[in-house]
């Protein structure tokens, strides 16, 4: 779907959501939608803000826009989110069968995410905050401003480097945190 002038999105009663029996690609200056639920990939770029309640894909999701919001999804493969102007914002748990890409020149939130094979990166421009974090391989965290949130747990490494961080637990076989205030965690 294209709408490169307007948005594609739901109705105020609608409940917007999309089903795929393929890929799934919306260009547009602005999406509001529910559900997209692809067979294989889902690609979602706009010049304005981008509202993806759920993610459901086969393969990968990539979504870009000047600000981002995804509350759930369950993603086959790679998961890849890139703000170009803003913050990027979820609040649901979210399990990905590969790597997860956060990249936002604003904020970072996000709530119960999974990498399940590969390296979760986050870079924000402001603040990172989470519920936690999972990686069977690497988690990398660099923010300008704060790193805070629940339990980290990588297999490999776990890497913070922020202005402070404060987290929950911390289990990774290699830990390297780096911040020009403050370092708090649980264990």
């Amino acid at each position: 779907m294209t709408a490169l002038g307007g948005t594609i999105g739901k109705t105020l009663a609608g409940a917007g959501d999309i089903d795929g029996e393929a890929a799934i690609t919306l260009n547009a200056a602005a999406t509001n939608v529910g559900t997209l639920d692809a067979v294989t990939s889902i690609a979602v770029t706009t010049a304005g803000a981008a509202v993806v309640n759920n993610a459901i894909s086969g393969t990968t999701t990539n979504i870009t826009g000047a600000a981002i919001t995804l509350n759930s999804g369950t993603i086959g493969t790679d998961l890849t989110l890139n703000v170009t102007g803003g913050s990027l914002d979820g609040s649901g748990a979210i399990t990905v069968g590969g790597a997860i890409d956060f990249d936002a020149t604003g904020d970072v939130g996000f709530g119960s995410l999974t990498a399940g094979n590969g390296a979760f990166d986050v870079n924000a421009g402001g603040d990172i905050n989470f519920v936690s974090a999972t990686s069977i391989d690497t988690i990398n965290m660099l923010a300008t401003g704060a790193i805070s949130g629940g339990d980290l747990t990588a297999t490999n490494a776990l890497s913070l480097d922020g202005g402070t961080i404060a987290i929950g637990n911390a289990s990774a076989g290699n830990i390297n945190f780096t911040s020009a205030a403050d370092i708090l965690f649980d264990t």
